[in-house]
């Protein structure tokens, strides 16, 4: 049997693995399969892969912040202790009524919706059974006109009564009777600073009780 050159073994091989590796780039082109490992996971996508801090999440929610602000409120009434408390943004009504004492047993109870939250600079007032406001819807502001001594919660100190005048927090009886003698004496006060010509009341005091006043 006739036997072919010998240099035609080495080039029958060469060409042999050239169509190997022809065959394996094509493979790993079109990703297929690779024959050394597995396949590298494809990068996240969507919204997980890059998810932004909510507000809450960065801490401080609204609820929270609402929390820490102070209210003031003035009660009035069917309570024991008629007079402006100050309370946390968010509060209820029926928590003003415990710092007031409570209801008193003649309160209508009927009538308040205790489970409201509390709104700054209102005046909340507790009717009697069958006295006058008993049909008022609960929570709701007292109206300003006529001869009242609160307009949108605040005192009005040229038009409160010594105990009105007491409900203002370091306000016992004498001041009050001192804050109503010069009202008589010398008129009505045009503003925060003539509240400085009553004995009694200083600098430090007045700041205290000036944003729940007017005149």
């Amino acid at each position: 049997m006739a036997r072919g050159p010998d240099w035609a073994k080495p080039a029958l091989l060469a060409a042999l693995g050239l169509l190997c590796f022809g065959l394996a780039a094509v493979l790993l082109g079109s990703g297929g399969y690779v024959p050394w490992g597995r396949p590298l996971p494809s990068s996240p996508s969507g919204p997980s892969a890059d998810v932004a801090l909510s507000p809450s999440a960065r801490g401080g929610s609204p609820a929270e912040a609402k929390a820490s602000e102070e209210v003031y409120v003035y009660l009035t009434g069917a309570v024991r202790r008629p007079g402006v408390y100050r309370l946390k943004g968010g509060d209820r009504l029926f928590q003003a009524v415990e710092l007031a004492g409570g209801l008193l047993p003649s309160a209508d109870a009927s009538a308040l919706n205790l489970a409201s939250r509390v709104e700054d600079g209102r005046h909340y007032h507790f009717p009697e059974v069958g006295g006058l406001g008993a049909s008022s819807p609960a929570g709701a502001l007292v109206s300003p006109s006529g001869s009242s001594p609160s307009i949108g919660g605040k005192v009005n100190v040229n038009r409160a009564s010594e105990k009105e005048l007491e409900s203002l927090p370091g306000i016992g009886p004498t001041l009050a009777s001192r804050i109503v003698e010069h009202r008589k004496k010398h008129g009505p006060f045009r503003g925060p600073e003539d509240l400085l010509k009553v004995k009694g009341i200083g600098p430090a005091k007045l700041k205290e009780i000036s944003p729940l006043v007017e005149f």
